[in-house]
């Protein structure tokens, strides 16, 4: 909802205007944040799946939530590397992501979360403190 992002934006720059606005890629979080001249941060899921929109699968879909290792590494490294994801119904999708969640209540969450970063650094990504790249 655009009026509740332009609302919580605003919040959080009353609150303190260096702090970074975290939002789904491409949401309205981020166009809010960006609108009143917050510092802003594109978050991707790396252990969810996505509409072709780019929008979270609903959890009550079937495959919404990923859990298997190689699968959550190979898209975590897609969208870092080529800015792509391939959306549940199989079409290739732009994304650009600034940073990734892992959700704490996915199953094996900190083994996917240690095992992703592994794969970053021997790709030869930068894992860096948001502040250095926002």
């Amino acid at each position: 909802n655009e009026e509740l992002a332009r609302v919580v934006a605003e919040a959080v720059r009353d609150v303190d205007p260096d702090l970074i606005l975290v939002g789904l890629a491409g949401s309205a979080w981020i166009t809010a944040g960006q609108q009143i001249g917050l510092r802003v941060a594109s978050e991707v899921f790396a252990d969810r799946a996505l509409n072709p929109d780019g929008t979270l699968v609903p959890r009550q879909q079937s495959g919404a939530v990923i859990n298997d290792l190689e699968e959550v590494n190979a898209i975590g490294l897609k969208m870092v590397t080529e800015a792509k994801a391939i959306a549940i119904n199989g079409e290739e999708i732009d994304i650009i992501g600034d940073t990734i969640c892992i959700h704490g209540d996915t199953p094996q969450a900190v083994d996917l979360v240690r095992n992703l970063r592994q794969t970053m650094e021997l790709a030869g990504v930068s894992i860096v403190p948001m502040s250095e790249i926002i």
